[in-house]
């Protein structure tokens, strides 16, 4: 090869490199963003994923083959407030055991585009379940490194880096309120770091007592409480705490005949009741609640159905009860209307005593 076509090849490897990088900056952020996060990143079936950044908040969402459901969850978080914070939407698809990645829904949430920030699809790579998805698709970044053990008797040592990311983990039949991330933040800023903060729901509605099934709330003057048991219905929980649940829970579920039994809850009856069907796995929150009674942690929960008024609109999220694995039938979705509005009060009325100490589970019963 002559030396004159040598140099005019170089220069135009140079060029096409040149023009590529200028106009990859140039890009919007948001592209830029999507870009990057949907290069080759994959995590392991049954072990908590590391993401390969932080950012304020990632969003996960959890997903099977219900394509109508999950697209009305995507299309209320296209409202969600960010306030100019960095937000990711991870998509978790499990995959059927027999007939593997429901296409519909794969296909549905692949041509959703996030206008908040980056999306990436997770496709499971064997089934894992509801509790494989809740279970182990975020672990914090900087948290010890995943390693199945027994829980010890304090939490895992709070880091200030814990307090960078917020993950909000969300189940497919939920919509939530363009407010939701305000009020987890604020719920964040007051009570991260504290010994018996486990994190907090955006369970609005429903939200009982599991021993007596009574409505808990807390005074009207005050925006939230914290109770014992765990609220599925959206939760972003302490990056300590899920760390530590997760190397409990992987080491716990190799013991021979253990179960996480919490006696004299309504949880346990219902649990017992699916151990005897089989089906216990459809229930891993009974894992987090005996994990969470140990430690003495606390999950936070919203108070602004009891500080508006019963009809007002209040709730950070709702459970639309599509029929899957927890309702066989559809069930009313107009129980709480979401939350469309935010004062800045809210947050000034987070208590600094949001808990009654005297038993975790008789805590603000109505």
């Amino acid at each position: 090869m002559k030396p004159v076509e040598k140099f005019l090849i170089a220069f135009a490897v140079f060029l096409i490199f040149t023009i590529t990088f200028f106009s990859y900056k140039g890009l919007p952020r948001r592209y830029r963003d999507y870009i990057l996060t949907s290069s080759d990143f994959h995590c392991l079936a049954n072990v908590p994923c590391v993401y390969e950044n932080v950012v304020d908040l990632r969003i996960i969402v959890l997903t099977y083959d219900r394509t109508a459901s999950v697209l009305k969850l995507l299309n209320s978080l296209q409202s969600l407030e960010l306030d100019g914070d960095e937000a990711i939407l991870e998509i978790w698809i499990d995959r059927n055991a027999k007939t593997g990645i429901h296409n519909d829904t794969y296909r549905a949430v692949s041509e959703f585009k996030w206008t908040k920030g980056a999306t990436r699809i997770h496709n499971q790579t064997s089934h894992v379940g509801i509790m494989g998805q809740w279970i182990d698709t975020w672990r914090p970044k900087f948290a010890p490194p995943f390693q199945p053990k027994n829980m010890t008797s304090t939490m895992y040592p709070h880091q200030p880096s814990y307090k960078k990311e917020i993950a909000l983990i969300l189940e497919d039949d939920l919509s939530v309120s363009p407010h939701a991330y305000r009020y987890l933040k604020a719920v964040y800023r007051k009570y991260n770091g504290r010994a018996d903060f486990a994190g907090v729901t955006l369970t609005s509605d429903e939200a009982k007592a599991h021993n007596t099934g009574k409505a808990l709330r807390a005074p009207a003057n005050e925006s939230a409480f914290m109770y014992v048991c765990i609220g599925t219905w959206g939760f972003a929980p302490s990056s300590q705490y899920w760390a530590e649940f997760q190397d409990w829970f992987h080491y716990a579920r190799g013991i021979k005949n253990f179960q996480p039994y919490l006696n004299g809850t309504k949880p346990d009856s219902w649990f017992r009741g699916f151990l005897q069907e089989g089906t216990h796995d459809s229930m891993w929150e009974m894992w987090f609640i005996h994990f969470a009674s140990k430690k003495k942690a606390y999950t936070v929960y919203s108070n602004l159905k009891y500080v508006n008024g019963d009809e007002a609109d209040s709730c950070v999220a709702i459970n639309r009860r599509e029929v899957g694995l927890h309702y066989s039938q559809k069930g009313a979705e107009n129980l709480c209307k979401l939350l469309k509005s935010w004062d800045p009060k809210y947050e000034s009325m987070l208590p600094d005593n949001p808990r009654n100490t005297s038993t975790p589970l008789k805590l603000y019963i109505n």
